[in-house]
Order: structure tokens, then C-alpha cells, then sequence
């Protein structure tokens, strides 16, 4: 189990190494990861268990829940889920940790906390060292229960069904993912309130949510690719033409709607229909508002280093953000490897973002060592 770990936005995934084997390997690891999650839960605590489309997530899905119960705790499974709609069940439930596995080229498990966000560095740390410690078999008659709450979704998706609060006149709205249900979904919250198709003067957007359901891209012909961070701009009231300061423009989403505060900033479907009610609102078009936003210029370098993690905590940062203020918002990340870290970089000017990127560079490679 050494080389399970955590990536961005508390997902374990397993490393290249282990790919040749992980068929044979994918239950008794999800099983392993779900008996070191629930060892860092209280037994009086809950794990909600929730997984992807396909017969393989739902598999693994049980094989979480059978090492959640195999240390004595309660397993809360929610069925069929998106990221989203798991991480509301988390808060709504009352549980103490969540858990989304998916299973499509790889297998992920994504962990979440009780209020629905990704868990602080501290407990994955805590559930790290567990993946490396034998947990404690308990007898039989000790073992923690499943409970079964599926229509936990259908309360996720009614709140939802209050975003778009009128009848989109000119605008035309479509939606794609790899996930059917995603697709489905969307389309039934705004039946009723969408637009025509056979209109010159309607706007189409066709929205692109990921299989997930956490991001989500729009299209337009207009403004071509509009791309999840500056769809979180155009909801953000900070930017405006009126009030634009350089802090609050730069559209890294915990910029704006932090992810312990919001569901737009990892909800694909809630952040395209919020983006409908307020064109509908507004009376302005997709282009009118990706217009208003100020322009920006981005670099990206990826640092090969053997601990990412402890590099971070040399550099006291927590959040993964190094700089944020006149010059530009420097962030890193651990990459998916655990064995470097991911520069990003965000100025209005390309010059800045490229001596920044160089600069951070050197200092991350420095620090390594």
C-alpha cells in the first residue's frame, strides 16, 4: 500500500507502476482505503459512500463499504452519485467523511470532509498512515452497519431546480457529459424554462460537464470555449465593469467562492444554471458577460521533485498559493505522481507570468534539496 496516495483535491489514486495489476489488485485495494478512512473516524461517525456510472464502480463502491464495516463503522451508501451530489449528501446526512469512487480508465477514490469539502492536509495525513498500518480484525458480531439512502439525490436535484427561476428567452441551452444521468438531469431542471431552437435571435450554449460532474465548459459561437474558472468570474459579483480590482480577477476558484463556502466552485451542473439565471436576469448575452471580465495571461512549469509534500509544508503554505497580490497569484500543486509539483502562474501581462514562473521555479528546485 506505500504507493497509494493522495492528489489534488484529497482523490488516491494508484501510481503508473502499479497499472499492469490493478484488475486483479482494485478490490482489496478500495477495500484497504475504505478500512484507513473509517480508522480515522470515530465509531460513532458515518462514512457516505458513493460511486460513478458502471458496473465496476458500483462493485468497488461495496468493496468500500465492506472495509468501512470491517473496522466497526457505519457505511451511509448513496448509490449512483456525482461529486457534487455525494458532497451534499455528505452535509446533509450528518456523516463525518465521504467517499466517490469512480472507475473508468483508472480507479479514484475521492474523499471528502463533513462539510462537503476536500479534507485538510492533517487528515489526509492521518489516513495515510493508516494505509500503511494492518488494521485491527474485529469479530464478526462488532462489524458496522450499511444503511441505503438513494433518494438523497432527489433532494440534491430539487435544489437545484430552484436556480433558474424563469423562462430563458433567446437563450437555448444544451447539455453534454460522458455520464447519461449528468445529461438527463440537466435537461429535466430546465424543462419548461428553455428557450427555442428555431429562433435567428436565440443564443445556443451547449454546456460540457464533466463525467464527475465538477467542472463544466460552455460554447457558444460567439465566444467559442468559455472554460469552468471564467464561467466562476461570470457569476463572482466582485467582477464587474464597475469595480474591478486586480485581487479579485483572477479566476482561481478559491478566489472567488472558496470550496468549504460554495457548490458552484466543484458543481458543474449548479454553475451552468446558475450562469443561465443570471444571463436570463441580466437580459445580456454569454459574450456580453465573458466580455466584462479582464484579460489575463497564464504559466504553467512542472517541477519534478521526490516529496511535493514536504516541500509545501517548508514553504508554510497549506492552500497551495505562494503570491497573490499586484504582480500576479502564484499557486503549486502536488501532481497525480506524488513525485512533483504542478506551477501555475496568473498576470495580465505574459512578460510577468513567465519571470514569476522562473522564479518559483528556482525556489521550489532550492527547497527540494
Amino acid at each position: 500500500m506505500s504507493k497509494i496516495h493522495f492528489e489534488e483535491n484529497s482523490v488516491i489514486t494508484c501510481t503508473p507502476s502499479q497499472m499492469p495489476r490493478i484488475a486483479m489488485q482494485c478490490p482489496k485495494i478500495v477495500t484497504d482505503i475504505g478500512k484507513a478512512v473509517a480508522s480515522a473516524v470515530s465509531a460513532m461517525g458515518k462514512v457516505c459512500v458513493g460511486y460513478g456510472e458502471g458496473r465496476a464502480a458500483l462493485a468497488l463502491g461495496r468493496a468500500f463499504s465492506a472495509g468501512v464495516c470491517s473496522v466497526g463503522v457505519q457505511a451511509v451508501e448513496v448509490g449512483m452519485s456525482t461529486v457534487p451530489s455525494l458532497a451534499y449528501a455528505v452535509k446533509r446526512l450528518g456523516c463525518s467523511v465521504g467517499a466517490y469512487i469512480s472507475a473508468n480508465n483508472t480507479v479514484s477514490v475521492r474523499l471528502f470532509s463533513a462539510d462537503g469539502a476536500k479534507l485538510t492536509r492533517e487528515e489526509e495525513d492521518r489516513i495515510e498512515c493508516r494505509l500503511n498500518v494492518p488494521a485491527e480484525e474485529l469479530p464478526l458480531a462488532q462489524y458496522g452497519e450499511i444503511s441505503f439512502c438513494e433518494g438523497i439525490s432527489e433532494v440534491y436535484l430539487s435544489r437545484l431546480a430552484e436556480i433558474v427561476t424563469g423562462r430563458l428567452e433567446r437563450i437555448y441551452a444544451q447539455f453534454y457529459s460522458p455520464t447519461r444521468k449528468i445529461v438527463t438531469d440537466a435537461q429535466r431542471l430546465i424543462a419548461g424554462k428553455n428557450g427555442t431552437d428555431d429562433d435567428t435571435r436565440t443564443e445556443r450554449i451547449a454546456f460540457h460537464i464533466s463525467g464527475d460532474g465538477s467542472k463544466v465548459s460552455a460554447y457558444s459561437e460567439p465566444t467559442g470555449y468559455v472554460l469552468h474558472d471564467r464561467l466562476m468570474a461570470v457569476v463572482t459579483p466582485n467582477v464587474s465593469n464597475s469595480s474591478v480590482t486586480y485581487g479579485d480577477t483572477f479566476p482561481f476558484r478559491e478566489r472567488f467562492i472558496p470550496d468549504t463556502k460554495s457548490p458552484l466552485a466543484c458543481d458543474g451542473t449548479a454553475l451552468a444554471l446558475t450562469v443561465l439565471e443570471i444571463l436570463r436576469n441580466r437580459g445580456i448575452t454569454l459574450k456580453e458577460a465573458t466580455d466584462e471580465l479582464p484579460d489575463y495571461a497564464v504559466a504553467e512549469r512542472y517541477i519534478p521533485l521526490d516529496k511535493p509534500y514536504n516541500v509545501m509544508k517548508k514553504l508554510n503554505t497549506n492552500d497551495g498559493v505562494l503570491m497573490d497580490g499586484e504582480s500576479g497569484r502564484v499557486v503549486i500543486r502536488p501532481n497525480r505522481t506524488g513525485r512533483g509539483i504542478m506551477l501555475r502562474v496568473e498576470s495580465f501581462a505574459a512578460e510577468t507570468a513567465a519571470e514569476l514562473c522562473d522564479f518559483y521555479a528556482e525556489m521550489l528546485s532550492d527547497n527540494s534539496e
